[in-house]
């Protein structure tokens, strides 16, 4: 057992078993641990093939999750960017949504103005003569005639040049302003048709219920003088009335709408005629029709 130190304290009964020669012994070992080495090699080289394919999964898993980084940077840049454009598309929204109202509002106000005489804010002639159009159309729908009104301050002419025109100007804007006290809000319609002479739609109404507001207007504007810079002027006003003739089948052509208010200004001219701070109709054969004349 020279060969083997670690041995030498055994009894030569305990090394019986084991061949005399060590070649053979060696040759024994061998046969032993080579195929349990070889195994372990193949464990080894599994072991190292499946530990690069875990390792390449993780080389894998890390080039993903910067992809995913750069994906979700991009992303996040993409909504920023998306972010930005909505906010500018809402401003420009914004812009328009004024610059829309503002052209609206300028239309209006270019429209009124079109359609408003200046010195007196109510409709001009021409705005007039379309609602008596409208209000026409719709009384043939629904079978309410409207009349109309025509009136002339007297002697108006006389006002203006011993007053002067910003007294005779003065004296057009009172009147009216008295004039709408007595009227519906709602539903009348007053236009200025030039100079002193004014026009007045009374929608829904018969010729005796004109008559009373006619006189209402008169009364108003006669029985007290007018303090117009600093003066005291008293002022009547003549007035033509003219029902609208039918409402079946009823021609609202422009040419019947300008004979109704020829109709009405002849009446208002032979009020005149009568003396003036009178009412006339159309329908009355000339006669006065004021319910109240003073001396």
């Amino acid at each position: 057992m020279a060969d083997f130190p670690m041995f030498a304290d055994r009894s030569p009964d305990w090394a019986a078993g084991f061949p005399a020669d060590t070649t053979d012994l060696t040759s024994a070992a061998r046969s032993i641990c080579d195929p349990a080495l070889a195994a372990l090699d193949s464990i080894r080289e599994r072991a190292g093939a499946q530990l690069a394919v875990i390792r390449e999964a993780f080389a894998d898993l890390d080039r993903r999750a910067h992809e995913l980084a750069a994906l979700k940077a991009e992303l996040d840049q993409r909504q920023a960017a998306l972010a930005a454009r909505a906010e500018e598309i809402e401003r420009a929204r914004a812009s328009f949504d004024r610059e829309v109202s503002d052209r609206r509002r300028l239309e209006q106000e270019l429209r009124r103005l079109a359609e408003t005489d200046d010195l007196t804010g109510h409709l001009n002639r021409r705005a007039f003569f379309r609602e008596l159009q409208i209000v026409v159309s719709r009384s043939k729908r629904y079978g309410h005639p409207p009349t109309l009104l025509y009136i002339d301050i007297d002697r108006f002419k006389a006002i203006n040049d011993t007053r002067g025109h910003a007294a005779g100007d003065a004296i057009i804007r009172t009147v009216l302003e008295r004039i709408v006290t007595i009227l519906r809000s709602s539903m009348d319609i007053v236009g200025r048709i030039g100079g002193d002479e004014f026009a007045i739609l009374l929608p829904e109404t018969t010729l005796s219920g004109a008559f009373v507001v006619a006189d209402r207007i008169r009364l108003i504007v006669a029985e007290t003088p007018f303090s117009i810079l600093d003066q005291m002027i008293p002022v009547s006003l003549s007035i033509g009335i003219a029902a609208w003739n039918g409402v079946a089948g009823v021609d609202v052509s422009p040419e019947a709408v300008e004979d109704w208010v020829a109709r009405a200004d002849a009446a208002l001219y032979q009020a005149k005629q009568n003396g003036r701070n009178a009412i006339c109709s159309a329908d009355d054969d000339g006669q006065d029709q004021s319910p109240i004349k003073p001396d």
